[in-house]
């Protein structure tokens, strides 16, 4: 019989924000470029500490470095190249871990995937990862059951939840059930890829008001034509 050990697995280490500050996101905000600007310039860069100790704000360096910390308090981490429905993700850094869920027990490989800004700080984590349970039983997504069971009940409002997901639709691809981490960071569930993904707010902000300032220049532009 295989026994299994188990290491501890860190997902999120910050606190929720205050409730009075949940009216910063409101879901009108999004949809305005004036509001949208001003919410971005107000919101700081997240520094928020995730999966495994990983912090937004760290660069490639720092990343490796962490690798190399977790190395030596026991955990296995491999670079290799994982694929997806065939397809090669390309050489990432794999964690191997036992993992459980319920009764239920098995293996799995989480490819973790940073994504940096022009300026090499961290504003996304992508976590992909591959379940082996025993007995060959399907038993559910155990990442996102692991975030269910950090978060509690402690989740923002429908309404901002709804209009984030709207927002963010194709950011990077098909986001749902977004959930704040803090004043400065969120993760979110992908019906395709990756089953679960930080992302820094500030960074998500940005790309949603270029996108509403790309479809107001259109608007205007549309209107230039005659006929």
């Amino acid at each position: 019989m295989k026994k299994l050990f188990f290491l501890p697995i860190l997902f999120l280490s910050c606190d929720l924000p205050e409730t009075q500050k949940i009216d910063r996101f409101n879901p009108v905000v999004l949809q305005n470029i004036d509001s949208l600007a001003s919410l971005y310039s107000e919101t700081p860069e997240a520094k928020d500490t995730v999966f495994m100790g990983f912090r937004f704000g760290m660069s490639k360096n720092q990343f490796r470095t962490h690798i190399g910390k977790l190395r030596k308090e026991g955990h296995k981490i491999e670079w290799k190249n994982k694929s997806f429905l065939g397809v090669p993700l390309g050489n990432q850094y794999v964690l191997n871990t036992p993992m459980s869920m319920r009764d239920n027990v098995g293996y799995s490989e989480v490819v973790m995937w940073p994504q940096y800004t022009m300026d090499g700080k961290m504003v996304s984590l992508e976590l992909w990862a591959f379940d082996d349970w025993s007995g060959d039983i399907f038993t559910g997504n155990w990442l996102y059951y692991q975030l269910k069971q950090q978060y509690g009940s402690s989740h923002p409002s429908k309404s901002w939840r709804d209009a984030m997901e709207d927002a963010i639709r194709d950011f990077p691809l098909d986001p749902r059930s977004p959930k704040r981490i803090s004043e400065t960071a969120i993760v979110y569930e992908k019906i395709f890829g990756p089953e679960l993904v930080y992302h820094s707010y500030k960074h998500i902000l940005s790309q949603i008001l270029i996108d509403l300032q790309v479809k107001e220049t259109n608007k205007k532009k549309s209107k230039e034509i005659t006929f």
